[in-house]
């Protein structure tokens, strides 16, 4: 058997053509490289898509389908020469009259397929290494890795392709072999891909409303490293590798968040995925940079549920969260209703963004929602987070220090009668009517001369609340309503948290929960329930795990050789 299998390496690797093959296919996983490379920069000339995150992730997605039909073209291609050149030189029957029986012909067969299949991939993965430089987002190390696991990946695939052409090569002859090992499985590859796009492009569409409905529990701040590590997960959780993570229920007036994940679920695509080979070889490509392929996973949604447990841990890490002792229900039990204040992501990376008077505030804000490049968004609410914390948050908590909770004049009681008294106090406080005003102006510019800052900043409250009227001051309105409504937020959720200790008695949870729909419509912090309804945790698994798909692989290659070899020994005695 080792002289066959010995013979069987050396009839491959005399034959030039199959480097030249595998050469070819290495030489097009450039080319696909640089062409997307070139279409990026031709669609975004500053160079910034080609840069982004986006980039890597389409190429890699791409490769994904491109590295699975490769590996089985690959492998069609090379055993074709295992499984019959012996045969057409006349070796075959050479070999009845020596000690060699039909089992070890086929086992030799299969183990210097396994040898000539790990070098052909490699040559091919070898395209795949120099073309990630190309994708400028991933860092060398990821490079590395990447080509590490695309390699494993299209090896374990050519087995694959292999362990079909082990059964196939006993029923057909050498010239339909390349269609039965290659094409075929590779046309399924195809078919696979065209199911999964309405599943792709429902992913697409609600995975960056997830991202942008990303409810973080605002913190007191502790240290600058702690708050950059927060800014960074609400901006964006999958740039700091979280898939899991809490979102606002409210997807669209007429559905929430858990009906639209559970539609993306409904696609033929997840009924038969587990069918896809495509599936396996993106499994293991994405254990590097699982954020590449994160729309290849599959979403979902749970219940969260928030208790008396996580409500004093999070009190015990400064979060701004307060519970509602409902003592106003006719029940000898009390009703618990936890309650906490978040970011909202989108207002926030509105706020600090310095505009002019006659800019088109629909274009502002529709600027928010067509934008694409997941990095620039990233960027632009890090910078709004950092802006609202350290030119905004920081000065209130130092007024809300000097005043010791007493705004207006208005001794901070607490009860269900108090509260629009004590939010209107908070926003009629001259105090933090200044801190608005100034934070505002700063990000307004006019350019008209008697709209200068040293003018504006002459402007009572009620000067600028008649201000709406004018069209010109419509940004500097907008935008002092938002900050405004912001700030009268973050002060009162102090004063629960400073005067009453985060528990409200006497307070009636529903009624709260119905004004809430005002107040948090236009702010950038809001107040939100912790209950089921409101808030959910929103996930993105892979559809196979990883270390499933090396063993699922390995089983069916080895499941499809053994069966070959029964064949083949039967066939052939």
């Amino acid at each position: 058997m080792r002289a066959f299998f010995k013979l069987q390496l050396k009839l491959f690797y005399r034959q030039i053509s199959y480097y030249i093959s595998a050469s070819v296919i290495s030489i097009i996983n450039i080319v696909i490289a640089f062409s997307m490379y070139i279409s990026l920069k031709v669609a975004d000339q500053s160079g910034k898509f080609a840069q982004s995150t986006e980039a890597s992730s389409m190429y890699r997605s791409f490769m994904v389908v491109f590295g699975t039909i490769s590996a089985f073209m690959t492998s069609a291609f090379a055993m074709q020469s295992l499984f019959y050149k012996y045969k057409e030189e006349g070796l075959f029957y050479v070999m009845q009259s020596k000690p060699i029986t039909k089992k070890e012909i086929f086992t030799a067969t299969i183990l210097a397929g396994i040898i000539i299949l790990a070098s052909q991939i490699g040559i091919n993965s070898i395209g795949y290494f120099i073309g990630t430089f190309f994708i400028p987002a991933l860092s060398l190390k990821h490079k590395f890795l990447s080509w590490l696991v695309f390699f494993g990946a299209s090896f374990l695939i050519s087995l694959v392709s292999m362990g079909i052409g082990a059964i196939g090569h006993n029923f057909v002859q050498s010239k339909s072999y390349q269609f039965v090992a290659g094409w075929i499985p590779g046309l399924f590859v195809l078919i696979s891909f065209f199911i999964s796009i309405p599943g792709r492009t429902k992913a697409n569409l609600v995975q960056p409303i997830a991202l942008a409905k990303n409810t973080y529990i605002v913190k007191q701040k502790k240290s600058d490293e702690e708050d950059l590590k927060n800014i960074k997960f609400i901006a964006n959780p999958l740039n700091v590798n979280k898939f899991s993570f809490l979102v606002d229920n409210t997807f669209t007036q007429k559905e929430d968040f858990r009906t639209a994940i559970k539609n993306t679920r409904k696609s033929l695509y997840h009924k038969i995925y587990w069918m896809d080979l495509s599936a396996y070889f993106g499994a293991i490509s994405f254990t590097v940079n699982r954020g590449d392929g994160n729309t290849n996973e599959f979403m979902y949604s749970r219940d969260y549920e928030y208790n008396e447990e996580k409500f004093q841990s999070d009190l015990k890490e400064g979060k701004y969260v307060f519970k509602i002792v409902d003592d106003t229900l006719n029940s000898t039990e009390q009703k618990v209703n936890y309650f906490a204040m978040v970011y909202s992501p989108v207002i926030i990376s509105n706020i600090s963004k310095k505009v002019k008077s006659e800019d088109s505030t629909i274009e502002q804000w529709a600027d928010v929602f067509k934008e694409t490049n997941k990095n620039a968004i990233t960027e632009k609410r890090e910078k709004g987070f950092l802006d609202l914390r350290n030119n905004l948050l920081q000065q209130l908590d130092n007024l809300y220090e000097t005043k010791n909770g007493v705004f207006d004049n208005t001794i901070p009681v607490l009860s269900l009668g108090t509260f629009p008294l004590l939010y209107q106090a908070i926003g009629n406080d001259v105090d933090v009517f200044e801190i608005i005003k100034n934070y505002t102006i700063d990000r307004v510019e006019f350019l008209q001369e008697e709209y200068s800052k040293e003018n504006l900043k002459k402007l009572t409250q009620k000067e600028i609340n008649n201000l709406k009227e004018n069209p010109i001051f419509t940004n500097f309105v907008l935008k002092y309503n938002l900050i405004k409504q912001t700030s009268m937020t973050y002060l009162f959720l102090k004063l629960i948290k400073d005067k009453s200790s985060s528990v409200l008695h006497n307070f009636n949870a529903d009624a709260l929960k119905s004004q809430l729909k005002t107040l948090n419509s236009f702010t950038g912090l809001k107040i939100v329930s912790l209950d089921p309804n409101t808030i959910l945790e929103y996930s993105t698994e892979p559809a196979i795990k990883w270390h499933i798909a090396i063993v699922v692989l390995i089983l069916l290659s080895t499941f499809l050789s053994i069966i070959g070899e029964i064949i083949y020994v039967k066939k052939n005695n």
